[in-house]
């Protein structure tokens, strides 16, 4: 199985800072861990790259999964990159995730015809489970039975139910890093070269319930994190290996609990 994680070039950025989208990561070390290793990961914004480049990509790679993520401030143009992959090749499997398709899951499907299936929720699982489902052919029965998915069928809204989250986020790999240009990666609330700081993030969720923010649904009102030993991990792999010597920790709320930190 070949397995894209994609995001699109946009034209204009409203800061210079740029970090990586974990959820790729955390979800192609996670399927390398259940033996599917021909992973990829484009990230057309921080390579500089435009849509011609894109579709060459696609071409070359011709995966059998597309798989992106999303926001309500770039919704649509996730909707057109799905569309630019089933153009250029028809036969694969797009998904999305994220924040805005997890939302509204039927609205994505019924606006964007090039969506194949919604992520709902945390992905790590729910994806893993869907890449078996469709391996060499699509398994209707199958996919049925992986919860936290969206898709229509024949003209029906199914959502397969709710996941729960997973309980222990340390039981999850690293993030591979090795699928990105890392040097592309930068923030610049530190002073020194930029290109040695970046985002990371520890945990998932947030206790309070804000009505304008999508992590209270997303998250189930609660808060997750790794272990502070895994914590710890990966700022020496990104320091020795990647050179980063400054991080901004993008956690909703870092500080929730003393003793971690």
């Amino acid at each position: 199985m070949r397995i894209l994680f994609v995001d699109p070039p946009i034209k204009k950025v409203l800061t210079d800072k740029y970090t990586p989208n974990c959820g790729y990561l955390y979800m192609a070390a996670y399927l390398k861990t259940k033996g599917y290793a021909d992973i990829k990961v484009l990230d057309a914004q921080a390579l500089g790259i435009g849509w011609e480049d894109v579709g060459k990509f696609i071409r070359d790679f011709n995966p059998d999964i597309a798989a992106t993520s999303s926001v309500t401030a770039d919704i649509y143009r996730r909707m057109h990159l799905l569309r630019v992959v089933k153009e250029l090749s028809p036969s694969t499997i797009t998904v999305m995730g994220g924040y805005h398709a997890s939302m509204l899951p039927e609205d994505v499907l019924r606006v964007s015809e090039d969506t194949d299936y919604v992520v709902i929720g945390e992905g790590e699982l729910t994806f893993f489970e869907l890449v078996k489902a469709i391996e060499n052919k699509p398994n209707k029965e199958k996919i049925r039975t992986v919860k936290g998915l969206g898709y229509l069928e024949e003209g029906k809204f199914i959502h397969t139910g709710r996941r729960p989250l997973i309980k222990d986020l340390s039981e999850l790999p690293l993030p591979d890093y090795s699928l990105i240009p890392m040097d592309k990666y930068r923030v610049f609330e530190f002073p020194g070269d930029p290109k040695e700081s970046i985002a990371i993030n520890f945990s998932r969720g947030c206790f309070h319930e804000c009505v304008f923010c999508p992590q209270p649904p997303m998250w189930q009102n609660t808060i997750r994190s790794r272990k502070a030993g895994d914590m710890i991990e990966e700022i020496a792999v990104l320091q020795k290996r990647y050179s980063k010597n400054s991080f901004i920790f993008s956690d909703n709320d870092f500080l929730y609990d003393r003793q971690r930190n």
